[in-house]
Formats: C-alpha cells, structure tokens, sequence
C-alpha cells in the first residue's frame, strides 16, 4: 500500500501485488511497473530482470496477447543454456463474450465493406468484394453480422464471399456498405478462443490461467476478478512451494465462486480447453472449493515433461544448483582434470541429496540420475562439458480404480 497505493482492482499493481503475496506464504515478491500498456512497456520492463536470475516466476498483469508473447520470448531468451536465468511465465485470459473474427481490413483503417440482397424473398444474402474467406473464419449458425448499428444472426455461409442471414433488412443494402462478422457469446466460441490464445502461446515455459467470471467479496459485495490476477497468486504459490509440488487440485483464494465451471460448461468443454494447454481454474458445485483442475503449461505436444508444470520447474531448480557449484569457478580455476574432479564431486553431492526427500512428504526432487559426464571439451580447450540424465517424479494426477464384486455363497 505504501509503495503503489491502495487495494483496488482499479489499482492493477497493488491489486496484483496483493494477489501475488497471497500466493507467496510469506514470501517476498518483486513488482515491476511498466511505463506503458503496451508491448513497448511491459518489453522495456521485463528487460530490466535480463541480467540476474534472482527472478522466477513472472506474472504479467494484461489480457493483451500481444504482451503475453513477449513475456513468452523473455523466459526463452532467460531459460537458454549459455544464459541459465530461467524464468516460468503466467498469465491470464478471461472469456470475451463476442468477439470480432472480421472488423477492420489489414491496414487498421478500412472497413470491409458488402451488400443485403434479396434471396428466397427476402433480404438475406450478404455478398462481398473484397479479398476475404468467409470459409476460414469459423463462422456458425447464430454468429453476428454487424453493419452499422443493425445486427442480423448468420444462417450460413455459402462461399467464399457469400453468406445467408436468418433475418434481413426490410430494404436492401445496396451499395456496399461497411460490416463486421463477430463470434456469438456460445460455449463453442469461448472455448475457441482460449484454445486458440494458449496454441500461440506454446511453450513449456508458459502458462495460461483461464476461469470465467469468477467473483469474490469485496467489501460486501461479489465481484469478477479477471484472470490475470489469479496469474499472480498462481506465481506466487509457485515460488513458495519445493520445485517437485504439483498444483494440481490446489486450492486457490483469489476467487471464492465460479458458477459458470459447473452450471455453463461440462467436462468435454473443460476437457477440450485443458488438452490445448489451459491451466483451469474451476469449481465443481456452489459450495465446493475453487481449484487448479490441471496444473498444464501451454506446450502440450511433446509428452509430461513439457506440459506438467513441476517438471519444468524441477529442471531449472537443478540448473540452478547446478550453476551456483560452476559460476563461482568461472575465472578463478583452469581448465584442468583437478577443477572437472571438482565439479564431478560438487554436482554428485548435490544430485544425491535431491533424490532424499528432506522437507517434503511429498517425495524427492528426482528419483534418480545416471550418465553423468563432466569432461574437457576437446576442441574448445577452455571449456568443460557437463551432461547427464535425470529421473523426475510426475505428479500424481490419476488414480484407477476396478473393483470386481461377488456374492457370498
């Protein structure tokens, strides 16, 4: 409060702040204010964190898709192997409601532009000239054709350049005229949208919050909180647990209802939104907890060591580790067989404490590790190579159960 004012939701970065300690358990946080929303802001930002690695998990306080990709190309730039400042990305999306498949043309100023005419007897074909394809647009029975402050329901699409409305004008449009075509608020849309967002997105370093007007009370009252700020509690929670935690069917305080988890979408819906690398926020009844249905990044294409979010962060605590034993030789040893028996022992003895669980019921950080090869590279004279693999547990997120019955004699 003292440094960036009041509580508010209004207030984004104190709201998000607060949001984020709430996560943290204690924690300290770091906050980062940009100097413009926008890409340019939340770039000149983040580049601030570029040379250290005492940052982790970054939530990014925007809805806009545009800034989340640059969030996505600062953790790849901090995660590369001749960098080692890993960084983990959440942010959130909310449900838009309507939304614009076609508005403006590609210059961001001209309007596509079409005629009503008369079809069936009736004012319902829609036809165009311009250099568009209704058939890639996703278009559906119901979706919106916009022109000016009249809005008609789309019947279908028959070509390219043609479409059908349900209702037309009683007169027709004739000349062209400036129009739009905007998905309808269905479930089927909104779960295009969030698969659509978390495919861009794509990488295991990334994860993508989504719950749909989701509420809490705020002095006395419900209010939606948008996804972006359970993106902060989330990275706050992921800073204060051991790497090898998983978030799966955690609970989450940031929203205390979503009715619209159970009473508007159904499994397949959930189901459908999580294979495409979503990370749900839900709730299963009014009284049930709010939770994490799956903690997924948004690489969902390469197997559970991309999409299972503790995987990720077992990996980089290990880099970490295994940077603080190599960083403080770098200058200060010669390339030599002494300093490769040095580091050989150093990342032994650090490898075998993380497969002993010490602090967690939980289990260890990995469950083994083998072929560990610390050598002297043979060209580059300078350098030491270290390789290795490692066996990580994945959390545990199913359980199976057959039951066969019989009766007693």
């Amino acid at each position: 409060i003292a440094a960036f004012g009041p509580i508010d939701m209004a207030n984004s970065l104190a709201y998000g702040a607060a949001s984020a300690l709430g996560g943290s358990q204690g924690r300290g946080i770091f906050v980062v204010p940009v100097g413009s929303n926008d890409v340019t802001g939340f770039a000149d930002a983040l580049s601030i964190l570029e040379a250290t690695d005492i940052y982790y998990s970054l939530a990014l306080l925007t809805d806009d898709i545009a800034v989340m990709q640059i969030g996505k190309q600062h953790a790849q730039a901090m995660s590369q192997k001749d960098v080692k400042n890993f960084r983990k990305i959440y942010v959130g999306t909310d449900s838009p409601g309507s939304y614009p498949v076609l508005s403006l043309k590609p210059d961001g100023i001209s309007n596509y532009t079409a005629t009503i005419s008369n079809s069936g007897g009736a004012n319902v074909l829609v036809s165009t000239s311009d250099t568009v394809d209704f058939t890639t647009l996703g278009l559906a029975p119901g979706d919106l054709v916009i022109f000016g402050s009249a809005v008609y329901k789309l019947f279908s699409v028959v070509s390219a350049h043609e479409l059908l409305l349900t209702d037309g004008p009683t007169n027709p449009v004739s000349p062209a005229a400036p129009f739009q075509l905007w998905k309808d608020d269905t479930v089927a849309s909104q779960v295009a949208f969030i698969n659509q967002r978390a495919e861009a997105l794509g990488s295991e370093l990334v994860v993508h919050i989504w719950q749909e007007k989701g509420t809490s009370y705020i002095n006395g009252a419900p209010v939606v909180i948008p996804s972006q700020f359970i993106a902060c509690e989330v990275a706050g929670l992921r800073s204060a647990l051991a790497p090898q935690q998983g978030l799966t069917r955690t609970e989450v305080t940031s929203v205390t209802a979503i009715p619209n988890a159970y009473l508007r979408y159904r499994r397949a819906d959930l189901d459908s939104i999580a294979a495409n690398g979503t990370f749900i926020i839900t709730q299963d009844n009014a009284n049930g907890p709010v939770y994490i249905r799956h903690q997924l990044t948004t690489k969902t294409d390469l197997g559970s060591l991309y999409y299972e979010d503790s995987a990720t962060v077992i990996l980089h605590d290990i880099d970490f580790a295994t940077k603080d034993i190599i960083e403080p030789l770098i200058g200060k040893k010669n390339a030599t067989q002494g300093t490769v028996d040095s580091i050989t022992n150093g990342i032994t003895d650090m490898l075998r404490l993380k497969t002993i669980s010490l602090t967690t019921d939980i289990g260890p950080e990995i469950v083994a590790f083998s072929n560990l090869v610390v050598a002297l590279d043979p060209i580059l004279k300078d350098r030491i190579e270290v390789s290795g693999i490692l066996t990580i547990p994945l959390p545990l997120n199913n359980v199976d159960v057959v039951w066969n019955a019989v009766v007693s004699a």
